[in-house]
C-alpha cells in the first residue's frame, strides 16, 4: 500500500512538473511582452497628444506612427507564425489611425491579441519554419523576434519622450 501511495505521489508530481515545463518558451515570451507592453503603453499615455506627430528627423516615424508600428508588428509576427489577425484589423491601413485615444486602443488591442493567442502555439510547433521577407526562422525565434521588436521600439519611445521633456513614468 505504501509503495502504491508513493507511486501515485510521484506520478502526480511528475505530471505537475511536465505541465509546468510545457510552453516555457511561450510563457517567457509572454512575460517579456507584458513588460514591454506596460512600458510602451505608459509612454504612449505620458506623451501629450500634440506630440504624437513629432519626429526627430525627416524620414523616421513620429510618436504616433511608432506606437501603431508596434501594434502592426504584433499582428504581423503572429500572422507569420500562423495566427491570423482578427478580420476587423486592416494591416495595410493601420498607420493611418489618428488620435491618441484611438492609437492607444489599437496598441492595447494588439497586445491583448498576442497575449490571448501566444499559448496556442504548441511546443512541437516551435521548430517549424516561418518565412519573413528578410529571413526564414523557427517559430521559436519568431517569438523572440516579437520580444526584440517591442523592446527596440520601447527604447525608441523613451528617447522620443525624453526629447520632448517627458520623463518615463517608471523613472519618477
Amino acid at each position: 500500500m505504501k509503495n502504491l501511495l508513493l507511486m501515485l505521489c510521484l506520478c502526480i508530481a511528475a505530471t505537475a512538473w511536465s505541465q509546468e515545463s510545457m510552453q516555457a518558451t511561450q510563457k517567457v515570451a509572454q512575460s517579456f511582452l507584458a513588460q514591454n507592453e506596460k512600458a510602451i503603453v505608459s509612454l504612449g499615455n505620458a506623451i501629450p497628444e500634440e506630440k504624437y506627430g513629432w519626429k526627430p528627423a525627416e524620414g523616421v516615424r513620429s510618436v504616433g506612427e511608432v506606437l501603431l508600428h508596434v501594434a502592426q508588428g504584433n499582428y504581423y509576427l503572429l500572422m507569420n507564425i500562423g495566427i491570423p489577425p482578427p478580420a476587423t484589423i486592416d494591416m495595410m491601413g493601420m498607420e493611418k489611425i489618428q488620435g491618441k485615444a484611438k492609437i492607444i486602443e489599437t496598441l492595447e488591442a494588439s497586445f491583448k491579441f498576442v497575449n490571448d493567442n501566444i499559448l496556442s502555439i504548441k511546443d512541437n510547433q516551435l521548430t517549424d519554419k516561418v518565412k519573413f521577407p528578410w529571413a526564414e526562422m523557427s517559430k521559436h525565434a519568431a517569438l523572440y523576434l516579437m520580444v526584440d521588436h517591442t523592446g527596440e521600439h520601447k527604447g525608441q519611445l523613451i528617447a522620443y519622450a525624453r526629447s520632448n521633456g517627458v520623463v518615463p513614468p517608471w523613472s519618477n
